[in-house]
Parts: structure tokens; sequence; C-alpha cells
């Protein structure tokens, strides 16, 4: 009997018998967060993501954005990369999820921007996270202003970005 040797990340892939190469959902809270809930410094649940070809190949089929060095490996590689890189449009569409998600189907992502700083390959884990750093009233209701960012695995900042939330309030007459 000849031995076989374990299958490599290529036939895992094909057989889709691993884990790591499944696209991953979650969804909202059916928790409403309130502006009377929010403190400053309060930092936001966190956003995990695992970083695929697969969900590249998605992201680029959604966007239309084909550009070879985020889905074809030797041409990337023949560009410098150590393997095909992320769109940095997802890491922007991960903070936006990471917001809305967080301030239900109440609240209203007002303003968010983001800057993609370094590269994402597949097999990294991006977390998404934020921090309240401003709460206040005015007539257009009650805005909550966040910094937000994605830290990859080895905990370095990918994609630095902030965000403007409004919130219900508990008290009827004010939103």
């Amino acid at each position: 009997n000849m031995l076989r040797n374990p299958p490599s990340r290529f036939e895992q892939y094909i057989q889709h018998n691993s884990p790591e190469f499944e696209v991953e959902v979650t969804y909202p809270s059916i928790k409403q967060i309130f502006f009377e809930d929010i403190v400053l410094n309060m930092e936001i649940p966190p956003l995990v993501r695992n970083l695929s070809h697969e969900l590249f190949v998605r992201y680029a089929a959604c966007t239309n954005d084909f550009f070879r060095h985020h889905v074809d490996y030797l041409y990337a590689v023949a560009l410098g990369w150590k393997d095909c890189i992320a769109h940095g449009a997802l890491g922007g569409c991960f903070l936006s999820k990471l917001m809305t998600d967080w301030i239900g189907e109440k609240g209203k992502l007002c303003r968010w921007q983001a800057r993609y700083r370094a590269p994402g390959y597949p097999g990294e884990t991006w977390t998404c996270k934020g921090k309240v750093v401003r709460k206040y009233k005015n007539s257009g209701g009650n805005f909550i202003d966040c910094n937000i960012w994605i830290e990859n695995q080895d905990n370095v900042i990918v994609t630095p970005g902030s965000a403007t939330v409004t919130l219900p309030s508990k008290n009827r007459t004010s939103y």
C-alpha cells in the first residue's frame, strides 16, 4: 500500500471540507441600543472576518472589481505580493457592517470613512473594532462619534476610520 499525503490546501478547497474556506454570515443584533445606553470610551462589539480567496472572488463579483492582484495568485506574486490581496473597499464594507449591526434597526449610520493602510491576505483574520469618542444632541438628533478600525491577527491596524451615528432615545419625545 502506498501512503497518501494529507490533502493540500488546494485539494481541501476543491473538496470544500475545510471550515477555513467557508464564507461567514452574521446577522445584526436584535437588541436595540439607545442613546442613553452610550458612555464615552464604550467599546463596540467586535466583528471578526477570515479572509480567503473565495471571499475575494465573491467580493469582486459583487463590485465588478476584478483587478488581477485580488483574484489571480500568480499575477499578485509577480507584482511582489505574497498572495492575492484584499480589496481596500472590503474593509470599509466590514466597518459599515460593524456599525450597522451595533446601532440596530432604529439607528442610522450618518457618516463613515476608512483608509486602507496595509494588505490583507487569504488566511488572515481581520477584527473590526470601535470605540465611542463623543456623544451629543442637537436639533438633528442624538449623535455618537466613534473611532473604528480593523486589526489583523498580528494586531496591526490595516484600516483606520471613523463613523457618526444617530440613535433613538428611550424617551420617545426625543430621537
